[in-house]
């Protein structure tokens, strides 16, 4: 029994071996593949299409944003003239609060006298 014990150790040694041997070997492999990955200068076709698709969204929110500066910017224009509009009706009674003043004034005046 301990001739076959010491048999099977030694198989099991050779075995551990080679398959330390294959682990290596399957190691080297594929740090050369690895390297030859790392040295390829190609983009892959899935880095490719991200890129496009990232590039139409970014055209299509560029255009979102101008139009929206676009509708903001003519919004802001409409407020601005009616501001105006408002001021110059202010202005527009305060001429004929005066006007009519100045006729009291006159009516007082012609009746005094």
């Amino acid at each position: 029994m301990s001739d076959l014990d010491e048999d099977s150790d030694y198989k099991d040694d050779d075995a551990d071996r080679d398959k330390g041997k294959g682990d290596i070997k399957n190691s080297i492999k594929s740090r050369k593949a690895f390297q030859m990955a790392i040295n390829d200068k190609s983009v892959p076709p899935a880095i490719m299409r991200l890129s496009r698709i990232a590039n139409v969204i970014l055209l299509c929110l560029m255009a979102l944003a101008i139009a929206d500066y676009s509708i903001h910017f003519t919004q802001l224009k409409s407020t601005i003239v009616n501001y105006e509009v408002i001021g110059n009706s202010y202005l527009r009674i305060a001429e004929l609060q005066k006007v009519c003043f100045n006729v009291r004034t006159m009516i007082m005046l012609n009746e005094r006298i």
